[in-house]
């Protein structure tokens, strides 16, 4: 029943943008999948009815290869994060298995996707260069959110412990991103190793 509604308001609301992007209909062996193509570019509409709940869109561009870690296929949520990142943040994602929701759900999907996705789903190489950039951005800055977190749980168990020259290890390194009470802890042990 999940997947119907969706599929029924998918068609109602991304067939104008398909149309409207020379995007013909393709079919796919995914359930609650809806994807169109033309020989630049891929839309994927998706809905996970059965797990999660979760809905969104992806675009592929056609004409460029994946390789060296770099994708051709990105979400809109990344789309948005570039192009409206005020929407980003007030969009959020889309999970519900209310059947009332889903019509409501993909149609502001489809906003989204004819508002701020225009460049990818012409497949224009720039966006997707940007896009790439990106996420790459996101991820680093993921991984440096990921070592503080790690070097903020050391430094408080070397500062229960009053080891204070595992604090100044785990803590140093990181100096810049230190909020003022770790750099204080920091000084303090470094005027007790010293």
């Amino acid at each position: 029943m999940l997947e119907e509604i969706f599929i029924k308001s998918v068609h109602q609301y991304f067939n104008p943008i398909a149309k409207k992007f020379a995007l013909q209909k393709k079919a796919s062996n995914m359930h609650a999948v809806v994807s169109y193509e033309n020989n630049k570019v891929c839309l994927d509409v998706y809905y996970d009815c059965r797990r999660s709940y979760e809905m969104g869109v992806y675009i592929k561009n056609k004409q460029i290869e994946a390789k060296d870690g770099r994708r051709n296929s990105y979400d809109l949520a990344l789309i948005l994060d570039l192009k409206a990142p005020h929407e980003a943040k007030a969009l959020g994602g889309f999970q519900t298995s209310n059947p009332e929701f889903i019509p409501e759900a993909v149609k502001t999907l489809a906003y989204s996707t004819q508002t701020y996705a225009t460049e990818a789903l012409k497949g224009e190489k720039n966006i997707f260069r940007e896009l790439a950039d990106l996420e790459e951005i996101n991820t680093q800055a993921c991984a440096a959110r990921q070592k503080l977190w790690y070097a903020r749980r050391g430094a408080e168990k070397a500062w229960e412990s009053k080891k204070y020259a595992d604090l100044i290890k785990a803590f140093k390194p990181l100096e810049n991103e230190l909020t003022p009470a770790e750099k204080k802890k920091l000084q303090y042990a470094q005027k007790m190793v010293r």
